[in-house]
């Protein structure tokens, strides 16, 4: 390598951690070239708009460790509502109102069980599953179960379900719709605190 000339790095990914390890190597003095699949920068942290108008964010959702963890004292910074795993839930209509704290833990509760119920009934029936069965149509076989029609707005209450069902495929990066239940025991949960990022916290790194 030339004395003079500077170092050059590839970074693979423009989300979290491929843009501060960029900032870092120019910090230091390297050229560095970002390579990205995607249309956007952020990974898996990005905001939908949804059809009122209203942007959501579709991830991340975890921050894995809270002691000295930057995220996460970012998180305290902005304001940003977090719940830890074991908490409650903090569950949002399309409006961005918060809902009342029993009926977000309750539906919370079903969509995880229904995780759970789904990887059992994938490793114990794998071989029978049709390849074309996803974890979405699962998910709409057992939210019938879990809300029956007695219920008053019975109909509302498995969609917010089937909603936050979407929460999973942003978690491992697939949407529910194309994960095989077929092959669903394949995959591994890690552990972790459920946080929402907000605009307020890509900003402020950015300025780190």
């Amino acid at each position: 390598m030339h004395p003079t000339k500077k170092p050059h790095v590839g970074v693979v990914g423009a989300g979290m951690a491929g843009l501060r390890s960029a900032g870092y190597l120019l910090e230091l003095g390297f050229q560095v070239t970002i390579l990205e699949a995607r249309d956007r920068l952020g990974g898996r942290i990005h905001q939908e708009k949804l059809p009122n108008g209203h942007l959501v964010d579709m991830g991340a959702n975890w921050i894995h460790g809270t002691k000295e963890n930057s995220i996460f004292q970012l998180a305290k910074e902005t304001g940003t509502i977090t719940t830890n795993w074991d908490g409650d839930a903090a569950v949002f209509d399309e409006q961005g109102h918060m809902l009342p704290a029993k009926d977000g833990e309750r539906f919370s509760t079903i969509m995880w069980n229904i995780i759970a119920e789904a990887f059992q009934y994938s490793d114990k029936h794998s071989a029978e599953i049709d390849t074309s069965r996803s974890l979405l149509d699962f998910f709409r076989e057992k939210v019938v179960e879990q809300i029956p029609e007695t219920e008053e707005d019975y109909a509302r209450k498995r969609e917010i379900v089937l909603q936050m069902a979407e929460l999973w495929g942003a978690f491992v990066g697939s949407p529910v719709e194309k994960q095989s239940l077929k092959f669903f025991w394949l995959e591994e949960c890690l552990d972790g605190g459920m946080w929402t990022c907000q605009t307020r916290i890509v900003d402020e790194t950015d300025k780190k």
